[in-house]
């Protein structure tokens, strides 16, 4: 599992503006760590200053997906569109990141 955080397109830049928003891209292959996988994302939307979004990519394991829908309602959970491990989960997850 990894974490990136990527700065959102719709935050606002300039003086004066709201803090720009980010996003946070967490990637996931194996049910064996569905314990940290669970913890990264409450981390993230706990923070004093959460995600505006947050998308889960699940690489190339169809249970793993399922299930992290089913138990991550508030997040964008997708299946990586890429070639298996981490850079294809990890450029999926930026191309989902709004």
């Amino acid at each position: 599992m990894t974490l990136s955080i990527v700065p959102s397109r719709s935050g606002a830049e300039g003086a004066g503006a709201p803090a720009p928003s980010f996003g946070v891209v967490i990637c996931a292959y194996s049910p064996a760590r569905w314990t940290e996988l669970m913890r990264a994302v409450v981390s993230v939307t706990a923070q004093s200053r959460p995600a505006a979004q947050v998308v889960v990519v699940i690489d190339h394991n169809d249970v793993l997906l399922a299930r992290a829908r089913r138990a991550l309602p508030h997040a964008h959970v997708v299946a990586s569109e890429g070639l298996p491990g981490l850079s294809g989960a990890r450029n999926t997850g930026l191309r989902r990141v709004d």
